[in-house]
């Protein structure tokens, strides 16, 4: 409370007092001049219970003054004490809001720091998937161009031994050919006969020949290709074993990384809801300063007036 609330406060008791005491005062003088002037000062008795009458005017004036006063001046408390909460709401307002961003900076760095570790992680990532990538590719070539290879030697050797036994037959029908034409108890037409006959089961037995070696071939082919398809899945299966196992390595990395900026944003604003609590609790104080003096003037003021 102000002192010049408390010097005022003090003077409007004092005041009102005074103004009663000389009330009670006048008022037993004219009681005192009653019972002494009796009916023959009946003028006297008058005159003084008038001017009796007149200092309690004046008293209840100067009551009623001190009221409006005492009015006026708790009204003006009650406006100062709206004026001190606002700014100390305000203050407490902008006190929190600084904390606050602080806080949000603090967090907005703490996010950049992770994306930027997290960034050069896909990138390393990245890579090492483009070398595993590009290590089982040549792996892959490798094994087609052996397959290749096996599968042309097999053809080679296979078109080898065809053209042997294809020599060898036409060797054989040659030789029969011959001797039929230089057989000369034959006929020409039987010659030319036997002859044609042997062509045709020359043409035969080579027909039977080939489709031997296509089917043997084709065979071959199929086995080759079963082979190369087991061999190339295995790969796929390990590429793909070595490549989700990078990924789990990665996405484990990033894990952590995520981990370890969600505990330094909760300790940001751990740290950051502690000092709002602390100018909470200040602001608190002030506000319940600001009112006890406030209550404290007006139950004085009340006191007053009665």
């Amino acid at each position: 409370v102000c002192s010049s609330d408390l010097d005022i406060d003090t003077i409007s008791k004092s005041m009102i007092k005074l103004s009663k005491s000389i009330s009670t005062s006048l008022e037993e003088s004219v009681k005192a001049a009653a019972a002494t002037a009796g009916s023959a000062n009946a003028v006297a008795r008058n005159s003084v219970e008038a001017q009796v009458q007149m200092v309690q005017r004046q008293q209840q004036d100067m009551i009623r003054a001190i009221q409006t006063g005492a009015d006026r001046q708790v009204s003006e408390v009650k406006s100062r004490e709206r004026r001190q909460l606002d700014e100390i709401q305000a203050n407490q307002d902008r006190a929190t809001q600084t904390v606050r961003d602080g806080e949000q900076r603090q967090v907005d760095a703490i996010e950049r720091a992770k994306d930027a570790r997290v960034a050069v992680l896909e990138r390393e990532t990245d890579q090492r998937l483009k070398e595993i990538n590009r290590r089982y590719r040549q792996e892959e070539k490798l094994l087609n161009d052996s397959f290749d290879d096996q599968r042309d030697a097999e053809r080679e050797f296979a078109d080898d031994q065809q053209k042997q036994l294809e020599r060898g037959i036409e060797r054989r029908y040659d030789a029969q050919r011959k001797a039929i034409e230089a057989d000369k108890s034959l006929s020409d037409a039987a010659r030319e006969q036997a002859v044609q006959n042997l062509r045709d089961q020359q043409d035969a037995e080579l027909e039977a020949l080939r489709d031997g070696f296509s089917q043997q071939q084709k065979e071959h082919d199929r086995y080759y290709r079963d082979r190369q398809e087991q061999a190339l899945q295995a790969i796929d299966d390990r590429r793909s074993a070595e490549e989700q196992k990078e990924r789990d390595a990665s996405n484990a990395q990033k894990k952590i990384l995520d981990d370890r900026a969600k505990q330094e944003e909760a300790a940001a604003k751990k740290a950051a809801d502690a000092k709002v609590a602390l100018i909470k609790r200040a602001a608190d104080d002030e506000r319940r300063i600001v009112i006890d003096n406030a209550t404290a003037l007006e139950r004085s003021e009340e006191h007053t007036s009665e």
